[in-house]
């Protein structure tokens, strides 16, 4: 990540896994960010990240549980909601966690925003380096990969290979 003085550098990371999906919020100064370690393929996390401070804070604070696989957390425009997609539910739905940026603590439990259990539309089938989730206004933008396929039905009459000789 480029800080101020146009220089590279880690700013967040983990022994023996990989942070992710880091997402700065301008209304809260906290980053949002996903952490995937052995056992744990994604859980999303929180720290305050104050503009000029050039690292953000070491105290992190768990936005999702370690149970379920959860990736790309994005800020809604006021800071005050996190966005992403989990698997907490059996399939990859979009789902909220309310932030408290004052007191750096999530608030309740988290809320489904949109359920894909139909395979016919769903963003299982995306990778995750190709997935895409973004807030704008009262808006999600998301790619999602969609199936379908037609059957036709007919009935198959034989001829008899003279009926068509008159």
């Amino acid at each position: 990540m480029q800080i101020s003085d146009g220089k590279d550098r880690t700013i967040l990371s983990v022994s023996g896994g990989e942070v992710r999906d880091a997402v700065w919020s301008a209304a809260n100064h906290f980053i949002v960010f996903t952490v995937s370690s052995p056992g744990v393929p994604g859980q999303v996390f929180a720290a305050r990240f104050p503009p000029g401070s050039g690292l953000p804070d070491n105290h992190w604070i768990e936005i999702t549980n370690r149970a379920n696989y959860s990736r790309r957390p994005v800020w809604s425009g006021d800071g005050r909601s996190i966005f992403y997609l989990s698997n907490r539910d059996g399939f990859w739905c979009i789902w909220k966690q309310q932030f408290d940026p004052v007191r750096g603590r999530s608030i309740g439990k988290p809320i489904s925003i949109f359920h894909f259990h139909d395979f016919k539309q769903s963003p299982a089938e995306i990778s995750g380096d190709m997935f895409g989730l973004s807030a704008a206004g009262d808006s999600l933008y998301l790619n999602l990969a969609e199936f379908g396929g037609t059957i036709f039905v007919g009935k198959l009459v034989r001829e008899s290979p003279l009926s068509h000789i008159k």
